[in-house]
């Protein structure tokens, strides 16, 4: 079971022999932890992209676009997209020099391709009303978002990272502690190196080298 949010808030004081201090409120330490938070789930998901992931329903606007915005809900904020698909066709992503910044909704492109702009996803050929389906990952609510009594959702017996990390972060502040900063994490790092082991490697068995694009970019 993952500590609460105020269980963690407490250990990473702890961690930082700050409590019962008052040059760290509650509110402070829960603003650090959260870019802690962020950096460590997206450390987890990098080395296992399906640790967390769902589905998404979108449909294209009249510029054949939907909006980042509608990959996030409750509890699972976007981080990446895993694949798109319509129907039971894949949407491939476009590489980064073939985006078109403008003319988009003329584009001749044979193929179905997607890519990033702005704060949209396009997609072409441009196509109104198109019914997509999204799978992606995800990272879970921001730790200010919680309640103090809510779980802080982390991989059991992980969580001191979190703690590690948050207090190194308070006691860099003006340079104060950093050989204290420094110890901390270290052993955060000592603890990341074996859960990110752990999230990565899921069955027994060899680890095999593949290509990194996929069949169906090439037609089948």
């Amino acid at each position: 079971m993952s500590w609460t949010k105020q269980e963690l808030i407490d250990e990473a004081r702890a961690a930082a022999d700050a409590t019962g201090s008052s040059r760290w409120n509650n509110t402070t330490i829960a603003r650090l932890l959260d870019t802690v938070y962020r950096r460590e789930w997206s450390r987890l998901l990098s080395a296992n992209p399906v640790y967390r992931w769902g589905s998404r329903s979108v449909t294209t606007d009249s510029d054949g676009r939907f909006d980042i915005a509608d990959l996030s809900i409750e509890g699972e904020r976007f981080y990446r997209i895993l694949q798109i698909q319509e129907g039971e066709d894949v949407i491939p992503p476009l590489q980064g020099s073939d985006q078109p910044y403008a003319g988009a909704t003329s584009s001749t492109l044979a193929s179905r391709a997607y890519y990033f702009i702005g704060d949209t996803v396009q997609v072409l050929p441009v196509s109104a009303g198109s019914n997509l389906t999204v799978y992606v990952n995800h990272i879970p609510d921001r730790v200010t978002d919680l309640d103090s009594a809510e779980a802080v959702i982390f991989p059991d017996d992980y969580e001191m990272i979190l703690a590690y990390e948050c207090a190194a972060f308070m006691l860099a502040k003006g340079s104060a502690e950093t050989g204290a900063q420094v110890e901390l994490r270290e052993l955060a790092e000592e603890m990341r190196t074996e859960l990110l082991s752990e999230v990565s490697r899921r069955v027994v068995g060899p680890t095999f080298v593949a290509f990194p694009d996929r069949s169906e970019e090439w037609a089948g």
